[in-house]
C-alpha cells in the first residue's frame, strides 16, 4: 500500500488539494499498475516561517520569490506526472 506525500506551504484551498489529490494519485497509479485505491495520500502544510531555503525562513523571503519557487515545484511534478 503506497503512501505518497505532499508537503507545501499553506494556504492553498480545499478544492485544490483535492484536485491535486487525485491527479497525482492516478498518474501514480497508472505507472505502479496498481489500483488507485491502493494509495494512501498525505497533504502537509507547512508554515512558511517553518521553511527555509539556504537557512532563510520563507517567510522572510520576496513573495514574488517564493511564488516562482512554488510554480517551480507544481511544473516539476506536472511534468514527472505525465
Amino acid at each position: 500500500m503506497p503512501i505518497i506525500r505532499i508537503e507545501m506551504f499553506e494556504g492553498r484551498p480545499d478544492e485544490i488539494k483535492k484536485e491535486l489529490l487525485m491527479k497525482v494519485t492516478t498518474a501514480a497509479a497508472e505507472v505502479l499498475k496498481i489500483p488507485a485505491e491502493h494509495f494512501t495520500c498525505i497533504i502537509t502544510d507547512v508554515p512558511r516561517k517553518h521553511w527555509a531555503r539556504g537557512g532563510v525562513p520563507f517567510s522572510e523571503v520576496e513573495l514574488q520569490f517564493a511564488s516562482q519557487i512554488m510554480d517551480r515545484s507544481f511544473t516539476s511534478l506536472a511534468l514527472r506526472s505525465g
